[in-house]
């Protein structure tokens, strides 16, 4: 049976002889292509050699060194030597196909040329059974066939540079690239810059900008990454750009803003050294400054000024008036740079148009939370109640100031100035027409008649007869007033004899301490000498003195008692308090820390203010819970003796039972002959003593316990907490005491330890009680760590109220008896070695 179909081995047979001519196609490309490497490469490294020469000399800097015109002509001569080198490119021949297999089938190995066999072909037309046989060989010459390999380049260099010159090139390169860094195009490119491009590139620049000395930024050096002409450089407004070459003079800057027209600003000479040209611009808008030489550019920069923003202020709470009648401003103030300076401005509200004041609105210069504060909030506390426009309705507008001069303001608060509160009608009255008189001149006659009503009956309303003297001399003096001061006069005299009626002699002490405290406060804004401010700091604790000797004395007096105001607001302060304060004052100002002396002096007046009001009077309650809070600590102290005592004892005790006696001489239990009848005898007295001793402690044990329930009774009558800590201290008493009479020392020592950790949470109770009686910041507990004005003492953080446990006044006083015991024990060297090592161990020695 014939077939019709093609023969499956003749089908796998033409596969396989497509697959190998595809394979041999590529090797002999690969063949080609190396030889043509061979041929190339030998030609082409004198050409690459001279490129690397030029730029090892670009990027080693030569060229603006050179004289421009050699330069050119050694540019030139390199671009001839590469022309000249490449000319042998020219000459260079493809390989051949033939050339190709050849290089393949010496490569492969191969025998017979089966490659060539390959790529023949038949001529002419041949009968099939020479075709047949034809295509027999190539099946057989195909099989012969295996791994073909092109052969790797073999360039021969050795032969064209036998003293490897190429390497020297190479290293040389590859150290020059390194040195130039980032710099290496730009260095290239100075070799084809112009002559006067050259000298510009030549000229060696010292810039910096300068940024306003209140911004605190350092100067910005206009070198390395900031000086590239890419880069836009950040400064604030009013910084200064200088310039500075030694280099040349017919240096000029370009200064082309954004907005605006081109400034060309010539060299000068620096006014440190006549030797060098500067060149200086204030940036106070965004712009382009050129640094040229001639006609070439030597430097770009772009400069971005930011602008300084204006100070904000605004008021956080409403403007009130302490007890004192002094005014409180609380406010918050923040600026890009820090605020220098804040004030108040005060305005009349609903003045009449033609009203004209006699005395200007109150100067009122506000605290900032720090010397340039950037943010934060501060309060103010003025005493404006001797103004002539206290009482009258204002409006007042906060102003803030930074360095560069410009001003924030906050939002208009309308209020009343506080005014002191005088409680007899005549001086009320007085004040009252004072006030009109300050706020307008055109109503001299009306205050003047009733001045004149007021004068009248001195001996049916018993006015005093200095004080008559007064009113009449203000009356005249109004009426025959020819200026402006002399109405301004009776204003004074107004005051004065107001305050007379009103306080005393303790006006004269309060005016005067008023004055030293303004004094100090003007020498601190003024920046003052040292010698200045003590002088100011000893004169302000001199009226300090005076005040609180008259306040104490009107205090002792029954009759002033009603005058005096029942506030029970703020904690007790001493005079050490104050004249510990004031030495603050002085010793930060001394050392530059004028803003924080400010910030005391403020916190002063408003302690001066509560003692003036009356706010620390303490209370017959709070005075017998004080008497309480001593007693018992006075009881923590013996039950500490106690316990010390009852341990002594303890630690005699287990010698006792074993017959020891405790001396060194005998720690190893041995006893010399005859030595037993007399250590029987001293044995029954040791004994003696300590059943006598025991019984001591129990006595005493006993008569602290009544003590101690005697207080508890005083505080159940009176409704104090701390009975629980208290009674349970009083039952581990009873403990104790039960236990030393029955010689176990060790269980009384722990009942007492006991005892005494009751009585001190007792204390800490009645301390928390007495300090929320007096409306005294945080607890007994954080009473010692607070200075008078209930901030946080230095050595205490913010949270250490909550988050650590500081000991009190007792339990540092018990840290001192323990220390001061273990060293007393140290120095007993009849103790046993062993306990002296353990005590040196608790020492750190």
């Amino acid at each position: 049976m014939r077939r019709t179909g093609p023969d499956p081995d003749e089908t796998a047979h033409a596969g396989d002889a497509s697959g190998l001519n595809r394979r041999i196609s590529l090797v002999v490309l690969g063949a080609r292509l190396g030889m043509l490497w061979e041929r190339i490469w030998p030609r082409l490294v004198p050409a690459v050699a001279i490129a690397a020469v030029f730029c090892i000399l670009s990027w080693l800097g030569v060229w603006p060194g050179l004289n421009p015109w050699l330069r050119i002509a050694l540019v030139g001569v390199f671009a001839l030597a590469l022309l000249v080198s490449l000319f042998p490119l020219v000459r260079v021949r493809l390989p051949s196909p033939a050339q190709a297999v050849a290089r393949v089938e010496q490569a492969s190995r191969l025998r017979h040329r089966p490659i060539s066999a390959m790529r023949d072909t038949l001529s002419g037309s041949v009968s099939g059974e020479a075709r047949a046989l034809w295509e027999a060989h190539r099946r057989r010459t195909a099989a012969a066939i295996g791994r073909l390999d092109a052969g790797s380049p073999r360039p021969r260099m050795a032969a064209h540079d036998p003293y490897a010159l190429r390497a020297i090139v190479l290293f040389a390169f590859i150290a020059a690239g390194a040195y130039a860094g980032s710099d290496r195009l730009s260095r290239i490119g100075q070799a084809f810059l112009s002559p006067a491009a050259q000298l510009a590139s030549a000229t060696r620049l010292d810039a910096w900008v300068s940024p306003p000395p209140y911004t605190g930024r350092p100067p910005a050096l206009l070198t390395g990454d900031v000086a590239r002409q890419d880069t836009v450089i950040s400064v604030p407004a009013g910084s200064r750009l200088v310039v500075r070459t030694g280099d040349a003079r017919d240096i000029s800057l370009a200064w082309s803003p954004d907005t605006g027209a081109r400034q060309d600003i010539a060299a000068t000479s620096a006014e440190s050294d006549a030797r060098l040209a500067e060149i200086t611009h204030d940036l106070d808008v965004t712009g382009t400054a050129e640094i040229r030489r001639g006609s070439a550019q030597v430097a770009l920069w772009r400069f971005e000024v930011v602008a300084d923003i204006a100070p904000t202020i605004a008021m956080t709470r409403e403007p009130e008036g302490l007890a004192s009648g002094a005014l409180r401003l609380v406010y918050d103030v923040s600026d890009d740079y820090g605020v220098v300076s804040a004030s108040a401005r005060i305005s009349a509200a609903d003045a009449d148009v033609a009203a004209r004041p006699l005395v200007p609105a109150p100067d009122v210069q506000l605290t900032l939370p720090q010397l340039r504060a950037r943010s934060g909030t501060a309060q103010t506390v003025r005493d404006l109640t001797a103004h002539p426009w206290a009482g009258a309705t204002v409006i007042a507008v906060l102003e803030a100031r930074d360095d560069a001069g410009q001003t924030g303001l906050s939002d208009p608060v309308r209020f009343t100035l506080p005014a002191r509160r005088f409680h007899e009608p005549l001086a009320r009255a007085l004040v009252e027409q004072r006030r009109i008189l300050a706020l307008d001149r055109n109503s001299d006659r009306t205050v003047w008649r009733s001045l004149e009503v007021l004068a009248l009956a001195p001996e049916t309303f018993a006015t005093p007869t200095s004080v008559y003297l007064g009113l009449r001399s203000a009356t005249h003096r109004l009426r025959l007033a020819r200026s402006d001061d002399d109405l301004r006069s009776v204003i004074d005299l107004l005051w004065e004899i107001a305050l007379v009626i009103e306080d005393g002699d303790l006006a004269d002490v309060a005016r005067d301490l008023r004055a030293a405290q303004e004094a100090l406060q003007r020498a601190l804004d003024a920046n003052a000498s040292d010698e200045e401010i003590a002088r100011l700091v000893d004169e302000l604790r001199e009226a300090l003195d005076r005040f609180i000797q008259e306040l104490a004395r009107r205090a002792a007096d029954p009759g002033n008692l009603a005058e005096l105001p029942n506030m029970e607001n703020l904690q007790t302060v001493t005079p050490q308090d104050l004249n510990n304060l004031l030495d603050s004052i002085e010793n930060m100002a001394r050392s530059g820390a004028r803003d924080q002396a400010q910030q005391l002096l403020s916190e002063l007046r408003n302690m001066l203010e509560s003692l003036q009001s009356g706010q620390m009077q303490q209370s017959a309650e709070q005075q017998q819970m004080s008497r309480t809070l001593e007693e018992l600590a006075d009881i923590i102290r013996r039950q500490q003796e106690l316990m010390d005592q009852t341990f002594r004892l303890d630690r005699q005790g287990p010698m006792r039972q074993d017959g020891q006696t405790g001396q060194p001489g005998d720690r190893d239990g041995q006893m010399a002959p005859g030595e037993e009848s007399r250590r029987d005898g001293s044995r029954q007295g040791l004994r003696d003593g300590a059943d006598a001793e025991l019984e001591g402690l129990e006595r005493a044990q006993g008569e602290l316990r009544e003590q101690l329930q005697e207080m508890l009774r005083r505080l159940q009558e009176s409704g104090h907490n701390g009975e629980e800590q208290l009674g349970r201290a009083g039952d581990a008493m009873g403990n104790a005491e039960g236990a030393i009479g029955q010689g176990e020392t060790g269980e009384a020592v722990q009942s007492q330890s006991e005892a005494l950790d009751a009585l001190r949470s007792g204390a800490r109770q009645l301390a928390d009680q007495l300090a929320r009686s007096m409306g005294m910041q945080g607890t007994g507990e954080n009473r010692a760590q607070t200075d008078p004005m209930g901030r946080p003492n230095r050595t205490q953080g913010p949270d250490l109220g909550t988050s650590v446990q500081v000991p009190d006044e007792i339990d540092a006083a018990r840290a001192r008896q323990i220390l001061e015991e273990l060293r007393r024990r140290l120095s007993d060297t009849a103790r046993p070695r062993l306990e002296l090592e353990y005590l040196e161990r608790l020492l750190g020695r």
